[in-house]
């Protein structure tokens, strides 16, 4: 079964500009029903992604912050990008959606909701169940824990929802970090009060109101509504229980306490683990990355193998070997040499520069002309 981000684009997407604040970014949201936002600068180039999720790091007045604070970059697909190359880049970036670009111009999307309707189909996932997938390290809070306490275990443990448990340690409900910046954490637009939101009461951004979260007990706000699945659901409902989900995830319960959460990104991680086609690509030296370079490496690698497979028609073998220089001071200068070989044919590229991403690009090109220009002249033989 083949697909590629043709067949799961979308241009029902929320493109925002990089200098628009939290608060205009979370109306939008609110009168879209988006969860994501595209972000671009003022000449429409892609800046990222942001979503609300990314807030909860942030120490300061998170309604007059600019989108550019709270966007990642995360690596665009292309209209080509395969399957895989979609689910590595969201998987590392840890983003729920990719933009998908054509030089400076962005086409579409893809989201994490549609790749995963997808995925729940593959040979890969067919024989797993939610209790090998889910999240296995459960952080629970009781109902009688404060707000404050479950914002710092967010904050510790890079955490955006917590489930909530009773005295005897069943599942009374969730708390996400959504649902506490859109109750507690920003002041809507054009207002002046202060004091706190509880059940559509006044809200505030305002520091010394901030310490009101712990005095609010987690039962006062928790949600409720908790879609929960069996240790023994198949993806397939797993996958349903999602789509079906308040905020996109999914409560794993054996005999009603919580023993994992699973989200998309935990599908996606999945199947990437369980890929059954392997690709013959050596990356030497990419762990020195950080992680937007080498998801966006990663998936450009992907994109040349698949690329180069096709019009070769053979077995490739693709070696990329990266090398980073200090010469000046703090700046890094980057080498590539690259190896692209098929039986009876080896193609080389090297580039330097002191751009991560036009070194590889220019290595890229530099293959790809070579492939191209070895297929014309093969064909002239014939």
């Amino acid at each position: 079964m083949s697909m590629n981000a043709s067949e799961l684009i979308s241009t029902d997407f929320l493109k925002l500009n990089g200098a628009d604040t939290v608060s205009q970014f979370v109306g939008k949201l609110k009168t879209t029903h988006q969860r994501t936002a595209v972000v671009v600068d003022d000449k429409g180039n892609y800046l990222g992604v942001t979503s609300k999720r990314y807030m909860h790091k942030l120490n300061t007045r998170l309604e007059d912050l600019r989108l550019n604070r709270i966007s990642i970059n995360a690596p665009t697909a292309s209209i080509e990008s395969s399957l895989e190359d979609l689910a590595r880049s969201m998987y590392v970036s840890d983003t729920r959606m990719l933009a998908v670009t054509e030089g400076k111009k962005i086409l579409g999307v893809v989201y994490a909701k549609d790749l995963i309707n997808f995925l729940k189909n593959m040979p890969e996932l067919k024989d797993l169940k939610a209790k090998d997938i889910g999240t296995k390290t459960i952080v629970s809070l009781k109902e009688s824990d404060v707000l404050g306490k479950a914002v710092n275990l967010m904050n510790y443990h890079n955490f955006n929802r917590i489930p909530v448990i009773d005295d005897n340690g069943n599942l009374t409900g969730i708390i996400s970090f959504r649902s506490i910046l859109k109750n507690f954490m920003l002041l809507p637009p054009r207002s002046k009060e202060k004091g706190f939101s509880r059940k559509g009461k006044k809200k505030s951004g305002n520091p010394s109101a901030m310490s009101s979260l712990n005095k609010i007990p987690l039962k006062e706000v928790m949600i409720t509504d908790v879609k929960t699945i069996s240790p023994d659901e198949s993806v397939k409902n797993i996958v349903k229980a999602l789509n079906s989900a308040h905020g996109s995830q999914t409560v794993i319960l054996d005999k009603n306490r919580p023993v994992g959460i699973i989200t998309p990104r935990d599908i996606i991680e999945a199947f990437l683990k369980n890929k059954v086609e392997k690709r013959n690509i050596q990356a030497i030296g990419f762990p020195e990355l950080d992680e937007m370079d080498y998801a966006y490496a990663d998936q450009r690698l992907g994109e040349l193998y698949d690329k180069a497979q096709k019009l070769v028609n053979n077995t490739v073998l693709l070696t990329f070997h990266l090398k980073t220089h200090n010469d000046s001071g703090l700046r890094k200068k980057y080498s590539i040499n690259a190896h692209l070989s098929i039986p009876g044919q080896e193609f080389t590229a090297k580039q330097v520069g002191w751009k991560f991403r036009l070194v590889f690009q220019d290595t890229i090109k530099t293959l790809e002309n070579e492939i191209r220009n070895f297929i014309k002249r093969r064909r002239k033989e014939k």
